[in-house]
């Protein structure tokens, strides 16, 4: 998918954007300034929605807005988000903005501990420790992660964190149905942190 335009202020290409892949297929977007790349504000962790409902929007010269897919669950249809790219020509660089998330309380909940990937998680972080609302990967970076509930009706509580989904939570007895793409099988006698979008499943140690 492309939406590049060398006069524009801002145009975009979509990588990787065939059919043959899933909706939640990892889809880099580039952006150009005038025809002129602008590699800080790559985007390489989401997926392109390629839906009927999904609407790639130009609003200006400098503005774009993409549509991303993130997987809705069980039989469900997959959750469409709407992020705003702007040029911002005095800063000289991409400005992106999307919905807040609507408030919700944080509580305290059973996603309180030290997690870890599964070997057959696609996984690029490590181990990670929640104390929430406050995600610490072993590595120092932190994630700041809101409680939006049960957004499936399948028994799990989804954490947003900024920018992207961070996972939904599943107490052991809940199962989860995987999709094809998730190399590993589910592990229903434990607790469970699944990411659909990045394909990785979190198990408390």
């Amino acid at each position: 998918m492309s939406g590049y335009d060398e006069c524009a202020e801002l145009s975009y290409i979509v990588l990787r954007p065939a059919e043959c892949c899933t909706v939640f297929e990892i889809t880099p977007v580039m952006f150009f300034n005038r025809g002129e790349f602008i590699p800080v504000a790559t985007v390489t962790d989401r997926a392109q929605a390629r839906t009927p409902d999904a609407v790639t929007e130009r609003i200006d010269d400098s503005t774009i807005a993409l549509t991303f897919a993130v997987p809705g669950g069980a039989n469900k249809p997959p959750v469409l988000t709407t992020v705003t790219y702007s040029w911002d020509e005095s800063a000289g660089e991409v400005i992106a903005a999307e919905p807040e998330p609507e408030a919700t309380q944080i509580v305290g909940g059973d996603a309180n501990g030290y997690w870890c990937p599964t070997p057959e998680s696609n996984d690029r972080y490590g181990c990670v420790t929640i104390a929430l609302p406050t995600a610490t990967y072993d590595s120092g970076d932190t994630r700041e992660l809101t409680d939006r509930g049960d957004l499936n009706g399948d028994g799990g509580t989804a954490y947003i964190a900024p920018g992207a989904p961070f996972g939904t939570f599943y107490p052991a007895g809940t199962p989860i149905t995987l999709p094809d793409y998730y190399a590993g099988s589910d592990l229903p006698d434990q607790d469970r942190i699944w990411n659909g979008q990045t394909a990785i499943m979190l198990v408390r140690q």
